[in-house]
């Protein structure tokens, strides 16, 4: 599970630059992007691996705990990384919609005015891939960490109704009085 450390550094690392680049300075910046869709590649083999280790029938209670832990974590940092986007969303589209409308099929435009047009467009089209990329994840994440818990709680449900001595049999109290 050393791979998951360091992935679960790598997420932290990850997460701790988009929220450092989403503080009040809404400037368009494309690292801000960059920082989500490599946060949400780094989650996605993260949570790849987490689901391999749970699938294992010889995993244990503390590590199940410990990957529902993680996820939890994951889960907040995903969503966190989410909404540090939306205040760079809303500012694309407002410089969208104050831009001209685009002329009619046919006519003409400015270079400048398309080049800007479709920079805007292709950076507003990338920033909404990376918030829906995030919000995947979180909805896979939620799914993962359900599995979890069912597995904990069938285990759980097997421990308790697991056939053993009961205090009133017979044999249990010939073998205390015999020695």
């Amino acid at each position: 599970m050393p791979r998951l450390a360091a992935g679960l550094r790598r997420i932290v690392f990850a997460l701790s630059a988009v929220l450092m680049f989403s503080l009040p300075a809404y400037s368009l910046d494309e690292s801000k992007i960059t920082d989500a869709e490599q946060l949400a590649a780094t989650t996605r083999a993260l949570l790849q691996d987490i689901r391999s280790a749970v699938s294992s029938p010889i995993i244990t209670n503390d590590k199940l705990a410990e990957y529902r832990s993680t996820l939890d974590k994951l889960r907040a940092g995903v969503n966190s990384a989410g909404s540090s986007l939306d205040a760079p969303s809303a500012e694309l589209k407002e410089q969208i919609s104050k831009l001209p409308q685009a002329p009619a099929e046919g006519q003409g435009e400015a270079p400048e005015l398309s080049a800007q047009r479709k920079l805007l467009t292709d950076i507003s089209n990338r920033l909404t891939g990376a918030q829906s990329q995030l919000q995947l994840l979180a909805v896979e994440i939620d799914q993962s960490s359900g599995q979890i818990l069912a597995t904990q709680r069938d285990r759980f449900f097997q421990q308790v109704f697991e056939p053993n001595s009961s205090i009133f049999a017979p044999s249990l109290w010939a073998a205390s009085i015999e020695g």
